[in-house]
This record gives C-alpha cells, sequence and structure tokens, in this order.
C-alpha cells in the first residue's frame, strides 16, 4: 500500500481547507492509499515534517498550498529518494504551473497513481536557503514582503500591493559576478529563476526550465517612469525579450553585491533586506510527480 504524507497550507489562497480535506480523506480511502496530514503553523515546521517522516516513511511528501509550500516540503526532501507531489491550492501556484500539474484537486491527485517522475533542480541561496522556482530582489519581493505581513490573500491582495510598491524605490547598484563575465548596473528588480512564471501568469524568463542544469538572472534595468507601462506590456505579455530595460544571464553560479540592503524574496517567502546573495545551482535534487 502506497504511503503519502500531506503538507496542508491551512491558510494558503485565503481558502478553508475543511472541503479539500474531505476530498483528500474520500480519495485515498477509494484509492487504498495510506495517508498522514500535517497542517502547517507559524512555526516549527521543518521539525514537524522530519518527524512525520521518519516515524510514517512514506514513499511521496504532498505540498498542497502555494509557492511557498511546495518549498518547505522540498527542502525537507533534499537528496533522499522519497516522491513530492504538488497540489497546488495557493495564492501564486508558479511552479505548479510551470510543471503543467492541475489547479483542479481531483485531477492533481491522480498523479499520485499516473504522474511520471522528474528530477527538479534546486538552487542554493546564501548556503541555507533553497529556491525550486523564482526568488528576486527588490521590487517584487517587496510586495510578497508586505503581502505576507498583511491578513490578506488571493490575486486581489497582491494587486493591491503591487499598486502600492509603485511609490516606493527600489532601485540599487548591483555587482554582478557570474563565471565568465561580471558586470554593474542599476536595477529595480533582479531575479533568479529556475522556472518561467510567476503564479499570477506572467512570463518572467522565456527560457527557463526546473531541471535543465542551470538557471537564468533576470535584470530588470532602472527605466524612466514614464517606461513603466510599456516594461509592465511586455512582462505581462510574453514579450520581455523586446523590451531595452531587461536582460537575462543562463549560469550556475552566481554572486550579487547591492549598494544597500534590498528585500528578497525565495518562492514566495520574504526572508528580509539583504547587499550580498551567494546561488549555486544543485542540479536534480527533488523528485517530482508530473503529468505524464
Amino acid at each position: 500500500m502506497k504511503k503519502c504524507l500531506f503538507i496542508v497550507n491551512p491558510i494558503s489562497g485565503g481558502l478553508s481547507k475543511k472541503q479539500f480535506l474531505l476530498e483528500l480523506e474520500n480519495f485515498c480511502r477509494s484509492e487504498q492509499l495510506e495517508y498522514g496530514v500535517i497542517e502547517t503553523a507559524n512555526e516549527g515546521n521543518d521539525t514537524r515534517i522530519q518527524s512525520a517522516i521518519k516515524s510514517f516513511q512514506p514513499q511521496v511528501v504532498v505540498a498542497c498550498g502555494g509557492d511557498g509550500t511546495v518549498n518547505l516540503v522540498a527542502r525537507n526532501l533534499l537528496n533522499t529518494d522519497m516522491e513530492m507531489a504538488i497540489i497546488p491550492l495557493g495564492s501564486a501556484n508558479g511552479l505548479a504551473g510551470d510543471l503543467g500539474i492541475p489547479s483542479d484537486n481531483q485531477k492533481a491527485l491522480q498523479l499520485l497513481l499516473s504522474g511520471k517522475i522528474r528530477a527538479l533542480d534546486v538552487i542554493a541561496i546564501n548556503e541555507d536557503e533553497y529556491c525550486l522556482h523564482l526568488s528576486d530582489l527588490g521590487f517584487n519581493a517587496t510586495i510578497v514582503e508586505n503581502f505576507n505581513r498583511s491578513n490578506l490573500r488571493g490575486q486581489l491582495a497582491y494587486l493591491l500591493f503591487f499598486l502600492k510598491s509603485l511609490f516606493t524605490d527600489h532601485t540599487r547598484n548591483y555587482h554582478f559576478i557570474l563565471p565568465d563575465q561580471s558586470f554593474q548596473k542599476k536595477a529595480a528588480m533582479v531575479v533568479l529563476a529556475n522556472g518561467s512564471r510567476y503564479g499570477f501568469g506572467a512570463e518572467v524568463n522565456p527560457v527557463g526550465r526546473p531541471d535543465d542544469g542551470h538557471f537564468e538572472l533576470c535584470v530588470f534595468s532602472n527605466y524612466p517612469w514614464y517606461a513603466f507601462f510599456s516594461v509592465l506590456f511586455h512582462f505581462l505579455t510574453g514579450q520581455l525579450k523586446s523590451s531595452r530595460y531587461y536582460e537575462v544571464f543562463s549560469t550556475e553560479r552566481l554572486f550579487i553585491k547591492a549598494d544597500r540592503p534590498v528585500e528578497l524574496q525565495v518562492d514566495g517567502e520574504p526572508l528580509g533586506p539583504f547587499d550580498e546573495v551567494n546561488a549555486i545551482l544543485l542540479p536534480r535534487r527533488v523528485n517530482t510527480l508530473v503529468p505524464a
């Protein structure tokens, strides 16, 4: 009998998980899956997950939430043979979208039975943080920080904080060091991309794949106020390569130095202000169930 451990974020997406938990129970019983459930809390999640993995010994650990919940599960499965599955229930489900995982709960649950394994790369950031999908400094990281400090959830809440962030200066002077080059640039946002799209659908990295052996540095150069809507248009329509204010570099290693601290977020979780970021790719570290 297959054993599945479900990690459920009870506040992801701003919706109650009562109905989902009933769906989960009925699915596991009908498919004769042995299962356990952990609901995440404000702290102590890694310890609780590790303890449950040790005692329950599941074959699959299922992240039920948004990108932050997926990150939580993945970092507890690094360098193991266990598989990760994703039920996208968050405000942002960017990685699930990149992997083609259905937003319908029943279809996503079916991947526990019919999914194929895809070994995903991970970006190690400042040694003790891990990114599966997208991390960034500046504009979007400030939105994520404000979003997580509030009690609001959902896409409308994100839009509210997006509009608020338009009136904040996010620009920094950055020094970028890659294995084959180094350069300096003033930028409003810097993205470390292991995937391609944010959860709200905007494509930040046209060449992004989470299992291709490298990640992308995407730099949004400082632009005049009158160019904002041009940049936004290119961003939302998947035409960033046509923007004079956007550049992308593929790499396996990266060091970033900012002239003063700037907000950093990793997979939708704010980490606070940093003035240095060291990023190294760890290839094929998380076995993930995706549509066949």
